[in-house]
């Protein structure tokens, strides 16, 4: 044989193999040929099963059947067929895929879990302590809305547990084993215990020849509405998860959708409603590979969110899990050392850290005297206003300080106008120099209070404590209060108008009016005042609209807060501040000789080089 042959039968063979090669079919095809192959032969089964009953009932004596006797027939006939097919999709779980479904149930004094043999997982949980606001009992998922699967492979296939019926092993009112043995020694055994008066679940899974590799865990759950407000409940309802060794993290709570699919492994993972919590921990962690957490708005206005999540469980996890069924209470979270309680939404890392040590320890110290819950709030706004006396005091000083000096202010702003804006920063530095008074001294004292209006504008929404709490009119001082219905809605605003809302208007209005007015008496720009003069009507009439869907607590809380503001403002101006003595000090002050501090002569310096750089710019344009 030549060389050209040798070539040619070489290059056929490579054809041939490539051609095979290219053509063979893909694993999903190969998946649905399968697929396709095991029905054709569950229906030849079928077919056989039909077929020899028929020869049976044809061997037999013409005599009449019994309708018993045919629906006899006709079950065993079903039954083959569903073996057959179980067969096929189980291998040797096939026994375990068919049953009948059946409850059971754990409860202690907080809570009561509803599990069911099909599946092995809890498909129903009620908080017993607790109600909605329609005063039903309130569950945390109900069956059909809450689904937990696990997926596994066994023998070449893709088995799901929520597919199988369990076998129940001697349950009591505090723990359940559900398990599952084929005839070749392979077991999968979920065994669930709660403790008495308990809100987490301990779960432990033993795996024995089977599901030895990772599992798929898909976890969807539809939030039920419980509170007065469901726009509102949406908004704090989402999916929080912790990062294994480091940070809480969570879905924006902001827009009808929003995914993730975390890139690190997690300690656990919480479908968080507004009030309550159903959180899922891993005694070890949870694997990232094909993680995603994700929700949808639901449609229907009886639930906020469908929430779904996405994990592995790797194949050398020791199989201790815990399920936390409870209210987001951050002293009940916080025992549990997981940080479970930043799911409490207390604002950002400087306000939630003011909410941790001085709100929420003063609020828990005031509620164990098991007083009225408004009266708490009242006494919690009169501490902190106490507590800021001083800052006030300061703040108020300062503000007499300019009103002293306000009228040679004028004058310097009188004299350079606008022409000549650096020469007037000078006069204006020299005037604060000689007098002694700071201008920043007022700014300073409103830093340190933002940090703790900001938290209580956090607490009081998600604080479960003020649920469906009443004071006055309001029946629940966690969500909006109703003075009265409008027949109408109005955008914006709403069907109602809220009482307190319009208290904590009202007082603000008559704070911002006082503090105009204490301004004034010591002149001031006729533009500055025109301002401060719309402000005065505008803010409250804004917050009316902002707020008249918020918190009644919140603006209880500010209602409060504005009143004591007026009345210790009153105070400092009638006991501890002499405005006489403040312009003698002053007019003292400017007969001493003044050192500057290196601030002042680095500023006085800072606007000199300036001035001298304007100068020169002027010269050269000339």
């Amino acid at each position: 044989m030549d060389r050209n042959a040798v070539i040619g039968l070489l290059v056929i063979g490579a054809i041939l193999l490539g051609w095979q090669f290219w053509m063979q079919p893909s694993n999903a095809e190969m998946e649905a040929m399968r697929k396709k192959q095991d029905s054709i032969e569950a229906v030849e089964a079928k077919e056989r099963v039909d077929e020899k009953a028929q020869q049976a009932s044809q061997s037999e004596p013409k005599a009449e059947q019994s309708p018993q006797v045919q629906d006899t027939i006709q079950e065993a006939n079903n039954d083959s067929v569903v073996n057959v097919l179980n067969q096929q999709k189980y291998g040797s779980l096939a026994p375990f895929g068919s049953g009948k479904k059946e409850y059971y149930t754990l409860e202690n004094e907080r809570v009561i879990i509803k599990f069911s043999n099909k599946g092995a997982v809890p498909v129903e949980a009620q908080l017993k302590n607790y109600t909605t606001y329609d005063s039903l009992p309130l569950m945390l998922f109900t069956e059909n809305h809450n689904t937990l699967n696990l997926q596994f492979d066994h023998q070449n296939r893709k088995i799901n547990s929520t597919e199988l019926f369990f076998d129940v092993e001697q349950p009591s009112d505090s723990q359940l084993v559900f398990s599952m043995e084929d005839e070749t020694g392979a077991a999968l055994t979920m065994a669930y215990t709660l403790g008495a008066n308990e809100n987490m679940l301990q779960f432990s899974m033993n795996r024995q020849n089977i599901a030895t590799n990772d599992l798929l865990v898909n976890w969807n759950q539809l939030a039920p509405k419980s509170e007065k407000a469901v726009d509102n409940e949406r908004q704090y309802t989402t999916i929080y998860y912790k990062i294994f060794g480091d940070d809480v993290d969570n879905l924006t709570t902001m827009g009808d959708e929003d995914s993730e699919s975390p890139e690190e492994d997690l300690k656990w993972i919480s479908f968080k409603q507004q009030f309550f919590s159903t959180t899922l921990i891993a005694e070890d962690k949870f694997k990232a590979t094909n993680s995603n957490l994700a929700y949808n708005t639901a449609k229907s206005e009886e639930f906020t969110k469908d929430m779904s999540a996405t994990f592995t469980i790797p194949a050398g996890s020791n199989g201790n899990f815990k399920m936390y069924l409870g209210p987001t209470k951050y002293s009940l979270l916080k025992k549990y050392d997981l940080d479970l309680e930043d799911q409490v939404e207390l604002g950002w890392a400087l306000f939630r850290w003011m909410n941790q040590i001085l709100i929420i320890p003063t609020f828990n110290f005031l509620s164990s005297f098991n007083i009225h819950i408004g009266l708490v709030i009242l006494i919690l706004t009169l501490f902190i206003k106490t507590l800021l006396f001083p800052i006030t005091y300061k703040t108020y000083l300062s503000s007499a300080k300019q009103r002293a000096i306000k009228p040679e202010i004028e004058e310097i702003n009188k004299k350079y106008g606008e022409k000549d804006q650096m020469k007037k920063q000078q006069e204006t530095m020299a005037l604060y120099q000689k007098t002694g008074v700071n201008p920043f001294a007022g700014c300073i004292p409103m830093l340190i209070q933002l940090p703790i209006l900001i938290a209580m504008f956090r607490f009081f929404p998600a604080s479960i404590e003020l649920r469906q709490k009443s004071f006055l009119w309001a029946d629940d001082l966690s969500s909006y209060d109703v003075l009265f219905d409008l027949p109408f809605d109005i955008p914006l605003y709403g069907d109602h108008v809220s009482g307190l809302t319009i208290l904590m208007a009202i007082s603000m209005f008559l704070t911002s009016k006082y503090n105009m007015q204490s301004a004034s008496m010591g002149g001031g720009n006729a533009q500055a005042k025109q301002i401060q003069a719309i402000m005065i009507y505008f803010m409250p009439v804004m917050l009316l609209f902002w707020f008249n869907n918020y918190s009644a607590g919140l603006s209880l809380y500010y209602f409060t807060a504005n009143m004591t503001t007026l009345g210790q403002q009153f105070v400092i101006r009638k006991f501890f501040i002499n405005e006489d003595k403040i312009r003698a000090k002053i007019e003292e002050n400017k007969k001493k000789p003044k050192k500057k501090s290196k601030f002042q002569q680095r500023l006085q310096d800072m606007q000199e080089q300036q001035q001298q750089g304007a100068n020169r710019k002027m010269r050269r344009n000339k």
